[in-house]
C-alpha cells in the first residue's frame, strides 16, 4: 500500500468499538471530503473479523497496517484489542501524540490564542492504561 510521495497516502482505518464510531465515521467523511490524497482501507478486526476468519485480528489485517503509510485507530473496550497490542507493541508507536495550534483566521475562546503551540504526549506501554502488569522481557511476545 505505501508508496511514492507523488501517490495517494494509503491508510488503513479500524473504527473501533462501542461509541468510537459515532466518532470515527464523521472524522473520516471530514477527511475524505478535503480531497487530500489519503485512501482509506478498512481491514476487518473484531467480531466481523472473527465470523469471516476465526480471528478477532487476522494476519491480513495485519499485513495492511504493515503495508499503510499510516493507521487510524478509534478506541477498544475488547473486540479489537489484538490490533490495538500490535499497534503499540509491534510496530513500537510507544505514545499517542497530539499537536495543538491555533491559526490565524480560525475562531478562539482563548483573548490571544497566537502562542498556542504545543505537543501532549501520552505514553502507551506501561501502567493500567495498557491493562497488563509484569516484566517487559514478558510482554515482549506480545508483539
Amino acid at each position: 500500500m505505501g508508496g511514492s510521495i507523488l501517490s495517494n497516502k494509503q491508510v488503513c482505518a479500524f473504527l473501533g468499538d462501542d461509541a468510537s464510531p459515532e466518532v470515527m465515521r464523521p472524522t473520516l467523511d471530514i477527511i475524505e471530503s478535503m480531497h487530500l490524497g489519503i485512501d482509506f482501507h478498512y481491514p476487518a478486526v473484531g467480531p466481523d473479523a472473527e465470523k469471516a476468519t476465526g480471528s478477532l485480528f487476522p494476519e491480513q489485517s495485519k499485513q495492511a497496517i504493515d503495508a499503510a503509510d499510516a493507521t487510524l485507530f478509534g478506541s477498544t473496550s475488547g473486540h479489537s484489542t489484538a490490533a490495538l497490542f500490535y499497534l503499540r507493541w509491534g510496530k513500537q508507536t510507544f505514545a499517542n501524540v497530539r499537536p495543538s495550534q491555533w491559526l490565524p483566521g480560525y475562531a478562539s475562546p482563548m483573548a490571544r490564542p497566537e502562542g498556542i503551540d504545543f505537543v501532549i504526549v501520552r505514553e502507551n506501554l506501561e501502567d493500567l492504561y495498557l491493562g497488563l502488569e509484569g516484566d517487559l522481557e514478558d510482554l515482549a511476545a506480545l508483539n
